[in-house]
């Protein structure tokens, strides 16, 4: 990423710098000066990508920090992303001021485009407002006594506690988070239960305001370069087009992958780490429907606004539990079933050609085995030990050691 800024400025700044001394020396015809200044326009607009593109890569890094330890630095990529936020609102909204046009590209929208724009943006920031102020959720916000004595519960070697199903040790926060779906530097903090419906609608009105800015002020842009525009108006209008359709593009297909896992009903870290290797494979899939009240609410009126969280208290989930024997029992089932069904295929077109043939019966195998969903209920036996849960500890994904005591 650092190459890009000097393949920026390098790429860049001669071209301008060349045109700039070719304008003042009178020394190109219009033809070719309107050729240089439309090729100066494209290196230029590119460049600047180039440097957002490594100060963003830059400032992420200091996301990545543990937040006790790094101290005000961690906030450096929320004040980044809300001063992108705020300089492609100037740039649509006050294009008049900043530049040689007589109106901006908000005030040149029909009425009804005006209105569908300022609704996506005020779901857009206030979206973004939520997730940024709402923790993620720990298993010490729960009431203990709804899932302590639950079977199934996971040791944190990290916390020194145990915790529910989906909860998660975040070496960045330095706690546990509830259905922890993973760490994002750019909101200073985990996603998890009590947030991800936030984080989702962020993300959805991000990839819909942003495409809706990038036809419109292309359009705009059609009609300004017509006319006698300034060169900064022009590497304004342009540059800023190119960023917004670089993060347009980006949050599309990050949208995308986040409403895939909420059909799924898992989370970042479930999906990275479906095909690892266990005895026992624990899936929260409720169905379609299921999935999406389990993420967004369960009330469909509400599920794209910045409100009303899904129920529950983020510790206890209905789960299937799948064991590898199962699974093995039932594909070897299948098997012995296909071929059954297809000796006696043989067998009925052997018998209509009038050819018999002696075979052994062979018995068609019907038992099929599987896990009826189950959910997280209490248990009034006592829970293990912490010794003898630490015994057995299998590495969490982020930090600290998982164990499952019984499912």
């Amino acid at each position: 990423m650092q190459a890009l800024w000097y393949l920026g400025l390098v790429g860049a700044m001669p071209a301008v710098t060349a045109f700039v001394l070719l304008s003042y020396l009178n020394l190109m015809s219009d033809a070719f000066s309107e050729y240089l200044e439309n090729a100066a326009l494209c290196i230029s607009a590119m460049a600047l990508l180039s440097l957002w593109v490594g100060a963003a890569d830059s400032v992420g890094s200091l996301g990545l920090q543990p937040l006790k330890e790094a101290g005000l630095q961690t906030w450096a990529p929320p004040a980044f992303l809300l001063s992108t936020i705020m300089c492609m609102l100037i740039v649509y909204n006050l294009t008049h001021v900043i530049g040689t046009v007589e109106q901006s590209v908000e005030q040149d929208l029909p009425l009804c485009f005006q209105v569908t724009y300022w609704a996506l943006v005020t779901l857009w920031v206030t979206s973004f407002v939520r997730v940024l102020l709402t923790r993620p959720g720990q298993p010490t916000d729960a009431t203990e006594m709804h899932w302590s004595t639950s079977h199934g519960l996971l040791f944190c070697t990290a916390c020194k506690a145990r915790k529910p199903h989906r909860c998660r040790h975040c070496t960045k926060c330095s706690a546990c988070v509830l259905r922890m779906d993973h760490h994002c530097p750019w909101l200073r903090q985990c996603i998890g239960f009590a947030n991800y419906k936030y984080f989702v609608n962020f993300i959805v009105y991000s990839a819909l305001a942003l495409a809706f800015k990038a036809v419109t002020m292309l359009l705009f842009m059609i009609k300004a370069f017509q006319m006698d525009t300034s060169f900064c108006t022009r590497l304004w209008l342009l540059s800023t087009e190119v960023l917004i359709i670089a993060l347009g593009g980006t949050m599309l297909l990050f949208s995308g992958f986040h409403l895939f896992l909420v059909a799924q009903g898992m989370t970042t870290i479930e999906y990275l780490t479906r095909n690892e290797k266990s005895d026992k494979k624990i899936v929260f899939d409720q169905g379609l429907v299921g999935n999406v009240q389990s993420a967004l609410g369960s009330n469909p009126l509400s599920w794209f606004l910045p409100a009303c969280p899904p129920s529950g208290d983020g510790c206890t989930f209905p789960y299937m539990v799948l064991c590898q024997e199962d699974v093995k029992a039932t594909k070897r089932d299948l098997a012995v079933s296909e071929m059954s069904e297809s000796d006696d295929q043989r067998r009925s077109l052997a018998g209509s050609m009038g050819v018999v043939k002696q075979k052994n019966p062979v018995t068609k195998v019907a038992s099929y085995r599987a896990s009826t969903s189950q959910p997280c209920l209490e248990s009034t036996a006592e829970p293990t030990c912490i010794e003898q849960q630490q015994d057995g500890c299998v590495a969490a994904d982020t930090a600290g050691e998982d164990h499952l005591d019984d499912v």
